[in-house]
């Protein structure tokens, strides 16, 4: 019984960690779109600053499929 009480709570607890990430997406979100419409943004693909984990996957990826 006291298994089952632990995997609620922690059931409980991941799932309010999760709603709690996902509110401060919403904000981020809305911040971003915000930037986007401004007039001192350029688009690109990344931010260089932000983004350089992304980028640097992105690139192995692409490196590893043109591979012969």
């Amino acid at each position: 019984m006291k298994l089952e009480t632990d995997v609620a709570r922690a059931s409980q607890q991941t799932i309010a960690f999760s709603d709690e990430i996902q509110q401060v997406d919403i904000v981020v979100c809305e911040q971003v779109q915000r930037g986007l419409r401004s007039r001192s943004y350029t688009r690109g693909r990344f931010s260089a600053q932000r983004e350089n984990g992304v980028h640097h996957f992105q690139f192995r990826v692409t490196e590893f499929l043109d591979r012969p």
